[in-house]
């Protein structure tokens, strides 16, 4: 038995307004999510996973909680203090970024992909459609409903990362970028949905989203091993390119704060620009140039929010001409 597409066009003898209808489409994709319990406890098994695989790397960044020994001065040793100082905001980046954007594309895809491929799949989308309900109601209702699922796994993620560091290192430095870090995971979630959402007007199976979102990372990663051969230069592009932007742009803001005068060499995988070429291989495979810290964090952030609207604009407009017959 599948939920029904009920709105009330009333509470309480007042006719609802936009906030009161938008809530009754969120109610309306919770109580479908709510049935999803599989999907969602795969999804966080699969975030528990690489937070224990973190926590059992903590034991090679040396010594006990607080630090190392005050005596140690040599650069690798004051590397590894400060890398302990900020497991919390490092690990986030690490559980979210490697390989790039798994497991932001796995979350945002698998929670978005049947928004409206569901309803055609299940038969639902009719009757929904008849209630007293626009068409963008009906649409950004069902991904604010998964904005407010982003931001809980995001924050269960950076508090869970706070507190596992705090107990296995000690102190951490820069909690207060915590907020800035919570803004950043849901906003790279929300950017894997809106594409997902905006594939699922197209398509009636949730299977055939994912299938079509797979396609498209690794054609796009194909496309930029192909540039990185021929020499060419990615940036300012590779800020623009799906398979990219969730990843820079948690790293462009980490990369600012951490050195907001500096330069940074942009990759879509952490470090691996900074490891030089092969010798095997007469070309960075992971390099997409260099650039400050500052546009960086600047250029990242902005083509994630772009490429979000972007996706949620032609989602609605699609989603606008879906014809049911019958």
């Amino acid at each position: 038995m599948v939920p029904q597409a009920d709105f009330p066009r009333r509470a309480h003898g007042k006719r609802l307004g936009l906030g009161g209808r938008l809530l009754s489409v969120v109610r309306y994709e919770m109580h479908w999510d709510s049935r999803k319990f599989w999907l969602y406890g795969s999804i966080g098994l699969l975030l528990l996973l690489f937070v224990v695989s973190w926590v059992a790397a903590l034991p090679t960044l040396g010594g006990g909680p607080g630090g190392l020994a005050p005596g140690s001065t040599t650069a690798s040793e004051n590397y590894l203090r400060w890398l302990r100082s900020s497991w919390w905001e490092d690990g986030t980046f690490l559980l979210m970024s490697y390989p790039p954007g798994f497991v932001a594309f796995v979350v945002g895809e698998a929670s978005a992909s049947g928004t409206v491929a569901r309803e055609r799949d299940k038969g639902t989308l009719g009757a929904l459609l008849a209630q007293p309900l626009s068409r963008a109601e009906i649409f950004f209702g069902k991904y604010f409903a998964k904005l407010l699922v982003f931001l809980a796994f995001s924050v269960a993620i950076v508090l869970g990362m706070i507190v596992i560091s705090t107990v296995a290192l000690g102190s951490q430095l820069y909690l207060i970028w915590a907020p800035i870090v919570v803004f950043d995971l849901t906003m790279i979630f929300a950017f894997y949905a809106a594409y997902a959402q905006f594939l699922s007007c197209f398509l009636r199976r949730s299977r055939s989203v994912f299938f079509v979102m797979v396609l498209t990372w690794f054609m796009l990663f194909g496309l930029m091993e192909y540039a990185a051969i021929q020499g060419v230069k990615l940036l300012p592009y590779a800020y623009f390119v799906p398979i990219n932007s969730a990843t820079l742009a948690l790293a462009g803001t980490r990369a600012y704060f951490a050195n907001p005068n500096g330069f940074v060499a942009v990759s879509p995988l952490p470090g691996a620009t900074s490891i030089g070429i092969s010798p095997l291989i007469p070309f960075n495979p992971f390099s997409f140039g260099t650039d400050s810290t500052f546009q960086f964090a600047l250029m990242a952030t902005l083509g994630l929010v772009l490429g979000t609207i972007l996706f949620l604009v032609l989602g609605w407009w699609a989603f606008r001409r879906i014809q049911i017959k019958g």
